[in-house]
């Protein structure tokens, strides 16, 4: 006999919250706590004990998308009791890494019991009914199998303390409980036979995180971590947390999960982009103003052991995510401007369910807005509901470079940036692909090559992109998708050949326009430019032509025939470089160098045939004055 403790479940219906919370058994009969669809929250620590009958049947099962939040006390948990919650890493096989982190720790008793621990894979058990596990036996083969009972391979799970992308900055942790609080580790997927799916559901068991979690961090360097709770994260509270100045962007790897190797050469992945824009502590996706957050698809490579890639051109389009609230179990790298300690907090947990329309994805879960023209094998524009809300205005840029590799670029606009570097709002290149487009962005004194770019929008900007690229190829670059944008278009202008090209449609999603563009191996910097207006509009805005509508205004051109004179009105005193007259043939007839800037200049033209003439007049300032005059002497 099993004893439900239904009072958590009115006190949550009435109050909303505990103060403790205590689970143990009533002598010999089990006793649990179950959670669907709601939040559990608890104010200061929880304390559960194992069951006496069923050793590994837990205290607390969230299911349903349920979840644990704890307060601000940040109470130490205790007691060899377990929490019991779910997480599936959908479209994922044996051959697909997935980064985790995970939300519970192994359970020890006794004296420095309390707290969080340490984490190993052997906290991850087979669902084998609501509230049935049966824990996994890991195994060393190559792949994970679910048959006949779920066996992980220890093979690929490993933390990254710190370092870039270089095999040795990996550590292997296998199935020990080396796995820090705080700490991502990666890990591969399991084979699904007999089931014909991909993806697979895990359950994790152990005793919750809660509270205070440091995560070491090192200036210039990456960091795996992720959401340590058994509730969603808000990276938006977590990086404009006054602790966490250090912060500079997360990164998020997804592979092309049709390539079935574990070979470093048959393999294809990348590094995604996410800012989390404003601070928006509070609001949830229905709000208006909302911010979900800036980010851009990886270029999938292929990596060596000594982290460096070569994009894989056969590699399929990466998909978007929704990032703002790391879902339960997400892992991911968190890139620092300073030694010191990123500090993950309860006062970042949200109760958000996962799912697109929240904003919190823990993979690809079918709602890809990147797709390709079977004609054309380039990227075409969809419609993207579930970034719809975004405040900012923004432009989603592909560029590709022959058969080599795509790079995508954020271009987005709000009048709380810069035109410098803006922490949360920029966000640097991977600089990862074998050719590169990119956005210089000022940082200090040094471009930083961005791969997120935010500003406030001025119609007449001048917006530099550019290109590396190490072999001569055509580069194609178009606008796949367009946010608020609708009355405006996009141009390449190439400052050197001046041509125009148009990169977004000016509204809709249908097909965009493109621009391409044939260059040699090499830097291309301050050449390339997005703009706004097209060549004639630049052209009447440019100081030149100011200036020559002022001069154009205030001079004037008379013939006075009576007197055989051609006069010119200068109020202003321009200077007149030089005064032409020109017959209708193109013969020139009279010249005069530096008439001087008196206001009233005449030249003679008694010695002229009767006829239309062309007079041109050029100041000091370049501006060019033609005006006809009729000769009758």
């Amino acid at each position: 006999m099993k004893n439900l403790l239904l009072l958590v479940a009115l006190l949550l219906s009435s109050f909303g919250a505990i103060a403790q919370l205590f689970v143990e058994p009533n002598g010999a009969t089990d006793s649990y706590i179950y959670v669907s669809d709601q939040i559990l929250f608890v104010e200061q620590d929880i304390e559960m004990t194992a069951n006496p009958t069923a050793t590994l049947k837990p205290s607390i099962y969230l299911r349903d998308g349920a979840q644990l939040i704890q307060g601000a006390s940040s109470s130490d948990n205790s007691g060899n009791g377990k929490l019991s919650v779910y997480q599936n890493a959908p479209d994922s096989d044996q051959w697909t890494y997935n980064y985790w982190c995970s939300p519970v720790s192994i359970t020890p008793t006794g004296a420095g019991g309390a707290g969080n621990k340490n984490f190993g894979i052997s906290r991850l058990y087979q669902i084998d009914g609501v509230t049935a596990g049966t824990q996994n036996i890991p195994t060393i083969s190559f792949e994970g199998f679910t048959s006949p009972s779920l066996q992980i391979s220890k093979r690929w799970i490993y933390t990254k303390p710190r370092g870039m992308e270089e095999e040795v900055a990996y550590v292997w942790a296998g199935s020990s409980n080396t796995v820090a609080p705080g700490m991502g580790f990666t890990m591969k997927g399991v084979d699904p036979s007999p089931v014909p799916v991909t993806g697979y559901e895990y359950d994790f068991r152990g005793r919750p995180n809660n509270g205070n979690i440091d995560v070491q961090v090192f200036n210039g360097e990456w960091t795996l971590t992720g959401n340590p709770y058994p509730s969603a994260l808000d990276l938006n509270r977590v990086f404009w947390d006054a602790d966490n100045t250090e912060i500079m962007q997360f990164r998020y790897w997804d592979e092309d999960k049709t390539k079935d190797s574990h070979l470093y050469t048959e393999n294809a992945g990348g590094y995604g982009t996410w800012v989390p824009g404003l601070s928006d502590p509070n609001s949830i996706s229905t709000d208006p103003g909302f911010e979900p957050g800036l980010y851009t698809v990886p270029t999938f490579s292929i990596y060596n052991a000594g982290g460096t890639g070569v994009p894989d051109p056969t590699a399929v389009t990466p998909g978007m995510y929704n990032r703002r609230f790391a879902p339960i179990g997400q892992g991911f790298l968190v890139e620092a401007t300073a030694t010191g300690t990123v500090r993950l907090k309860n006062s970042h947990r949200r109760y958000i369910k996962e799912g697109t329309a929240n904003h919190s994805e823990h993979r690809l879960q079918g709602d890809t807005q990147t797709m390709i023209d079977p004609g054309t094998g380039r990227p075409i524009a969809i419609g993207s509901p579930s970034l719809s809300r975004n405040i900012l205005p923004q432009l989603r840029i592909n560029t590709t470079f022959g058969t080599t590799n795509t790079r995508q670029v954020l271009l987005a606009f709000s009048e709380n940036s810069t035109d410098g570097f803006d922490r949360g709002l920029d966000a640097s290149s991977p600089m990862d692909g074998t050719s590169e487009a990119y956005l210089p962005v000022g940082l200090e004194l040094v471009n930083e090559p961005c791969v997120i770019s935010t500003l406030p929008f001025r119609r007449e900007k001048h917006i530099p992109i550019s290109f590396n690229l190490a072999e001569q190829g055509q580069v194609i670059m178009s606008v796949v998708e367009q946010i608020e944008f609708d009355n405006n278009i996009a141009y390449l202008w190439d400052s050197l050949e001046h041509t125009f090209q148009q990169i977004s449609n000016g509204g809709g999603v249908v097909r965009p326009n493109e621009a391409s563009v044939m260059l040699d191996a090499g830097v291309y910097e301050n050449r390339f430019f997005i703009v706004f207006k097209t060549f004639r509009e630049m052209q009447a805005d440019s100081p030149l032509q100011t200036k020559k509508d002022e001069i154009l205004a205030s001079v004037d051109v008379f013939q006075n025939n009576p007197i055989k004179q051609l006069e010119v009105g200068n109020p202003e005193g321009y200077e007149i470089k030089s005064a032409n007259i020109f017959d209708m043939s193109g013969k020139l007839v009279f010249s005069e160098s530096n008439p001087g800037n008196s206001t009233r200049l005449t030249f003679p033209t008694g010695n002229l045939s009767e006829g239309i003439y062309l007079v041109m007049l050029i100041t000091n300032e370049g501006v060019t004055i033609d005006h006809k005059i009729t000769v009758r002497n």
